[in-house]
């Protein structure tokens, strides 16, 4: 078994769990300082490839599955990632961190992730 295998298995089992709760799923998915230039793509791709059969499984067990922005400054994806990670997975909501935002490009940074995924933000905080 791979990292995203493993990965994949742990979500789940976490959207089980979630769902026997009653609870909306939030999903911390990141590049944690992960690779530049080519290699992040490919990175981007394999978290897409995975983020689809999270929410395709998801789906199924009538959870929602939210990305949460994160912090530019450790490195983690941009606006622009971010934005082809959400456009891609069609099912995958949006959990905006204001202060993640913010410390991110001030209040542009803010108003950007509101303009582009006003119709995709479930949860804001």
């Amino acid at each position: 078994m791979n990292v995203s295998e493993a990965w994949i298995l742990e979500i789940m089992l976490e959207i089980r769990t979630a769902r026997s709760t009653g609870i909306s799923h939030k999903l911390h998915a990141n590049l944690d300082g992960m690779f530049d230039g080519s290699k992040r793509q490919v990175l981007l791709e394999v978290m897409i490839k995975d983020l689809r059969e999270i929410t395709k499984y998801a789906q199924k067990s009538k959870t929602g599955i939210t990305l949460k922005n994160i912090h530019i400054y450790r490195m983690e994806y941009l606006l622009f990632e971010f934005k082809y990670i959400i456009d891609i997975v069609s099912s995958l909501l949006v959990h905006l961190n204001i202060p993640h935002a913010f410390t991110s490009g001030g209040m542009k940074s803010v108003s950007d992730y509101i303009s582009l995924f006003n119709d995709r933000i479930v949860l804001i905080y």
